[in-house]
């Protein structure tokens, strides 16, 4: 009897009760952003000779080499026994994808400073 039922059904079923499917597909499109990309120059890179208490200036060129804009942000390690002072003529600004930006370097030496050798380190965050 069970039997009899489940051919009845499926023949039943064979015959135009049958279940649809139905297939959808979705598209998402996306574009990968590539990352800013920054080029750093400086003139001079060497100050040479100076003397005690002298103020000297540098020049920075930076340019964005990528295609998403570049939000920059300056700061400077050096001896605070030989230089009183780094200024930059221009901080926490935005280059756009292709652009260039001069920035000045002041650089103030003490007038006691100690002879020697030294270095200054421009540290450039981008983001």
């Amino acid at each position: 009897m069970l039997l009899s039922l489940i051919l009845l059904f499926l023949m039943a079923f064979s015959l135009g009760y049958a279940v649809s499917s139905l297939t959808e597909q979705v598209t998402i499109k996306y574009k990968v952003k590539s990352a800013p990309g920054l080029k750093v120059d400086v003139e001079p890179k060497n100050l040479g000779d100076v003397d005690l208490g002298a103020t000297k200036k540098a020049t920075l060129t930076l340019v964005n080499t990528g295609n998403t804009p570049l939000k920059v942000k300056l700061d400077g390690k050096y001896d605070k026994e030989q230089i009183e002072y780094l200024k930059f003529s221009k901080d926490g600004f935005t280059l756009e994808p292709g652009e260039e930006e001069k920035v000045g370097v002041e650089i103030k030496f003490l007038e006691k400073a100690s002879p020697g050798d030294g270095e200054i380190t421009i540290i450039i965050t981008g983001s």
